[in-house]
């Protein structure tokens, strides 16, 4: 598949996220961003896996939709075509319209309804089932942000000076340095 701005493709991110995982472990095989690395790597696998098994449920959906949708319209025009037969056979004078021009109506408003509701279902499964997935996603990144909480980049500057609430550090500014460079 050519590459695409238009929408993310899993085999480069899935390969960008291993190699970052790959250089966190070489600098800090010890700290917790590793796991959240290695986390990340397992959640766009599944990403990949999901959304490959969406797509193929939503075709299978989409074509049940389809049919229901054409027996509604079928349905339809069936209990209408009936209904003004019946009108006009039985009848007995010109306000007997009135009703079946009323209940026509009704029909097919619920049945517009019901096709907006039958075109609408593999689309809304399809993004209740990514959206799951993309809080997911979002969760990671608040959890790499809280591997940075104690890590203050103010230490890097030569002016800093730690007060009594300063965490102590077990980084050197150069492993500082590159441990908020790979959380980025």
């Amino acid at each position: 598949m050519a590459y695409s701005f238009e929408k993310v493709q899993a085999d480069p991110v899935l390969t960008t996220v291993r190699r970052l995982e790959q250089r966190i472990a070489a600098r800090f095989p010890d700290r917790g961003l590793r796991q959240v690395a290695a986390e990340l790597a397992r959640l766009v696998e599944r990403v990949q896996t999901r959304t490959d098994s969406v797509r193929g449920r939503r075709a299978g959906l989409r074509t049940l939709s389809r049919g229901a949708m054409i027996a509604v319209v079928l349905a339809t025009i069936v209990l209408v075509v009936l209904a003004v037969r019946a009108a006009a056979t039985d009848a007995p004078d010109d306000l007997e319209w009135v009703p079946l021009v009323e209940s026509a109506v009704n029909d097919l408003v619920f049945a517009a309804l019901a096709l907006w509701f039958l075109w609408s279902v593999p689309e809304r499964l399809q993004r209740d089932a990514l959206l799951k997935l993309l809080h997911r996603l979002r969760s990671m990144a608040h959890i790499v942000d809280m591997h940075q909480l104690t890590k203050d980049p103010e230490r890097l500057r030569a002016s800093f000076d730690p007060t009594e609430a300063s965490v102590d550090m077990d980084l050197t500014p150069n492993e500082l340095e590159h441990y908020l460079d790979k959380c980025a």
